[in-house]
């Protein structure tokens, strides 16, 4: 999808780098979620 409408490779790689962040935020912050219930 990136690599469609970036042709700098370094910005698209930047941007694919922030991207993969984000989604492990994401997947810590849900796991984080997950423990917080079960543990009630």
């Amino acid at each position: 999808f990136i690599q469609q409408y970036q042709t700098d490779s370094a910005q698209r790689d930047r941007l694919t780098h922030q991207m993969q962040q984000q989604v492990q935020y994401i997947e810590e912050w849900k796991a984080h979620l997950l423990r917080t219930v079960h543990q009630g």
